[in-house]
């Protein structure tokens, strides 16, 4: 009896360690249950995906090589419309989407008459494919733009400049005004021409005159205008004054102008400014054509048609 009783204590033990054992397989077995499911689910839900995205890129393929319109002898396709909705973005609608395809389409002219004047060559990583590098398409353009310019007729130079009456007379009045602007630009006209001063260094003597402040308030940004220009474009606000300057030479110094204006007191025409012109350079072995006019010529020659 008592040796029995001796062997079920000493079994007590075992038969602990027997349950625990158990206990510890069971919950092995629950979390490699779990863990096989959880793997099965995120294998599924990633596979899904994929597949989705997959389906989704191919779609977005196609939508990109649907052809929308056709300029010249180049197709376009969605990828360029998507590109300006990227770079531009507004609500995607009819109405954006036609300026959009009016735009690409002026490239496509450009791109075209800039290769059909030797300015580029077209190939298909830019021009006429489904998908292209749209900013190297980008650059071609504005490289066909540079191109053209560069062959215009222009003449540079600056602008020296006295207001007496800028929407209104200066603090000393129009009189005194009209007196002190010309009595200083004219000094300062006469280094300039005697090659005793540039006309940079004229600029820079108006700008450091305060007493000119009296005179018109903003004489500082007045003063001096650098210019280079076309035949057609503007130089000052004064129609007159540019023509005489478009007929300089090179090194050329023009007369002080007297400039005119509308006195918005009386609705009559009054002097305003006092001025005069620089030619440092003149370029006249391009042509008369600018940009936009040559842009006119090229569009008659490659028809649009949008789908």
């Amino acid at each position: 009896m008592t040796d029995l009783n001796k062997q079920n204590q000493n079994s007590k033990p075992f038969y602990k360690t027997k349950k625990k054992l158990i206990l510890v397989l069971i919950l092995s077995f629950c979390v490699c249950v779990i863990i096989i499911w959880f793997a099965v689910y995120i294998f599924n839900s990633f596979g899904s995906y994929l597949f989705n995205n997959s389906h989704n890129l191919s779609k977005n393929t196609i939508r990109d090589k649907r052809e929308l319109e056709k300029v010249g002898s180049e197709n376009i396709y969605n990828q360029a419309l998507n590109m300006e909705y990227s770079y531009y973005p507004l609500p995607r609608n009819p109405t954006n989407s036609k300026k959009f395809l009016l735009k690409i389409a002026k490239d496509s002219i450009i791109l075209q008459g800039g290769a059909q004047d030797g300015f580029i060559t077209l190939n298909n990583t830019f021009f006429n494919a489904p998908t292209i590098n749209y900013l190297k398409r980008m650059q071609e353009v504005n490289d066909v733009k540079e191109s053209v310019e560069s062959k215009e007729n222009k003449i540079s130079g600056s602008v020296i400049a006295i207001f007496f009456y800028n929407n209104k007379p200066g603090k000393i009045g129009y009189a005194k005004g009209k007196a002190l602007a010309y009595s200083t630009i004219k000094k300062l006209y006469d280094a300039v021409v005697s090659g005793k001063m540039t006309t940079e260094q004229a600029g820079e003597a108006i700008e450091n005159n305060t007493n000119l402040a009296a005179v018109d308030t903003e004489y500082k940004s007045n003063a001096y205008l650098p210019f280079t220009v076309t035949a057609q474009q503007a130089i000052t606000y004064d129609p007159t004054f540019d023509y005489l300057i478009k007929k300089l030479q090179a090194g050329q110094t023009s007369p002080i102008y007297t400039g005119s204006d509308k006195d918005y007191s009386t609705g009559k025409m009054i002097d305003v400014v006092f001025m005069f012109a620089q030619v440092s350079a003149v370029k006249t072995n391009g042509t008369n054509e600018n940009f936009d006019e040559w842009y006119a010529q090229k569009q008659k020659e490659y028809e649009t048609s949008i789908y």
